[in-house]
């Protein structure tokens, strides 16, 4: 994975997103009900999550995500 290269510190959050690829496919193409409104909350925290960890290793601020 691109991220494991480039960032392998971020290893096991590439891991964690790409675990979740196939839920997120379906998703995307609208099965809105492949997923439980707390699996939903749950990937949304942990992209915030890992956007500020992002974020603090390189010392700057993104735009926050829409909630």
């Amino acid at each position: 994975m691109l991220l494991e290269l480039v960032a392998p510190e971020f290893s096991e959050w590439a891991q964690f997103f790409a675990a979740g690829a196939p839920l997120r496919a379906a998703v995307e193409c609208g099965a809105f009900n492949a997923v439980s409104q707390r699996q939903a909350d749950d990937q949304l925290r942990a992209a915030q999550e890992f956007l500020q960890l992002v974020e603090d290793s390189l010392g700057m601020l993104a735009t926050p995500l829409a909630s």
